[in-house]
């Protein structure tokens, strides 16, 4: 696969290898997901990883995905739906090239219940000007999937990402961050974690044991 970090060739264009699945960094570093439960982050990786492809970044495209495809996730169907509204309900704030910031909402129209198609499938499309973001993109994480599956915490999930999307970086070798800037990186809910010793102690080293 071709290194988009260096060729600069676009992030939808590529193709995922066996096992893995390849994530604009446009929905890792992002701002606003920490009501995101570790559900709501599976859930949304795998309806990501289904609409994978130069599909996803135009807008108005609709995709669909076997139900039975999301039970890793979700035991029930009452369940999926709460992961379903509850990332419709999120809106992230995306930092740009140019320095300024997009806010969008991560999940556009979906539908569970459509008569004129096979029962046990999720229709759904990404919110548009998410997609129009994501047409852009150059920079990307490669994510083994059986390891995505096997995290039992949010936090680990969102270090486990950042790391992936910064690996291949080679004009990057130190990256700073404010502690505020770290919490929203791992998801950690505002009011929270607030010193560096209870984020350490309850976030920070059990992502890093996973």
């Amino acid at each position: 696969v071709v290194d988009a970090n260096r060729a600069k060739a676009k992030t939808l264009d590529l193709k995922p290898n066996h096992g893995e699945m390849i994530k604009p960094s446009e929905l890792i570093d992002i701002s606003g997901a920490a009501g995101l439960s570790l559900h709501d982050r599976r859930l949304y990786n795998i309806l990501i990883r289904h609409a994978f492809g130069p599909d996803l970044g135009k807008e108005g495209t609709h995709f669909e995905v076997p139900v039975s495809d999301l039970r890793d996730t979700h035991d029930s169907n009452d369940r999926l739906v709460q992961s379903i509204e509850s990332l419709m309900r999120t809106i992230v704030t995306i930092s740009k090239p140019d320095g300024s910031t997009t806010r969008v909402q991560l999940l556009g129209e979906n539908n569970l219940a459509d008569p004129k198609r096979k029962r046990g499938t999720l229709r759904y499309e990404i919110a548009p000007a998410l997609s129009l973001m994501l047409k852009d993109s150059t920079v990307f994480a490669k994510l083994e999937i059986e390891v995505l599956k096997a995290f039992t915490s949010k936090y680990a999930l969102a270090l486990y990402e950042a790391i992936a999307r910064r690996v291949r970086l080679d004009h990057v070798f130190m990256e700073r961050m404010s502690l505020e800037a770290f919490r929203d990186l791992l998801g950690v809910s505002e009011g929270k974690l607030k010193t560096f010793g209870n984020l350490n102690q309850y976030a920070i080293k059990p992502a890093l044991l996973e």
